[in-house]
């Protein structure tokens, strides 16, 4: 996510902009949650570097500033455990209710197993809706 988005800024940037007009966009009242991944731990073994993901927003009513100060602040330092995190969703996400799962990735997980298709597949099985830009997933 550190490297050049071919605009002078990042891929984080480009996600964290990405973010920022997607929770523009959400109505006020909202529930929302933000799990990120890679954001904890560099130099360190892949083990533990694919087990950095982390709820840092639990879900909750919308506060818009605070939502975008977190994502503001983070960093890309490590691993990209996507398959990881989507299995995490439905424990974020309750059992109940519309739930949906919006994942913004510059689309490289180097932390597979799971595959991020075989992790979302087996969360759309529990009932969470998924939205991507770009899959890839059949």
């Amino acid at each position: 996510m550190n490297e050049d988005a071919g605009d002078g800024g990042t891929r984080l940037d480009a996600a964290k902009a990405a973010l920022g007009e997607l929770i523009d966009a959400v109505p006020e009242g909202a529930q929302v949650g933000l799990r990120v991944y890679g954001n904890e731990l560099s130099g360190v073994s892949r083990a533990r570097g694919c087990s950095d993901t982390n709820l840092v927003t639990p879900v909750g009513p919308l506060d818009r500033d605070e939502f975008k100060a977190q994502v503001d602040a983070l960093e890309g330092k490590g691993r990209t455990p996507i398959g990881r995190s989507l299995l995490k969703a439905p424990e974020d996400l309750g059992s109940s209710g519309d739930r949906t799962v919006i994942l913004i990735s510059d689309g490289g997980d180097n932390c597979a197993p799971p595959p991020p298709c075989e992790a979302a597949r087996k969360i759309a099985q529990r009932g969470l809706k998924l939205s991507s830009q770009s899959s890839g997933c059949r």
